[in-house]
């Protein structure tokens, strides 16, 4: 996938990829990228709330960030 800065960026199809990531239980966590998508944020700013620890559900692995889905889940049908 190439790179995407902002969200006027974010394609149809990658929206689609990001809320099935989101919709599939059997999915611990899904890629920050997709993060990024639902909650309609730059990459800039993504990557700025997760080292703030404000993204939500958002750990980093080694050099990768990667989003807890159910606490992505979660926060955006406002349960938490």
């Amino acid at each position: 996938m190439r790179q995407v800065d902002t969200p006027s960026q974010y394609t149809e199809e990658l929206r689609k990829e990001a809320i099935s990531q989101l919709d599939d239980d059997s999915r611990k966590v899904i890629d920050l990228k997709h993060g990024l998508v639902l909650l309609d944020v730059s990459r800039v700013v993504g990557y700025a709330l997760a080292r703030k620890g404000e993204f939500p559900g958002a750990v980093q692995i080694g050099n990768n960030w990667k989003i807890r889905r159910e606490e992505l889940r979660k926060f955006l049908h406002g349960e938490e």
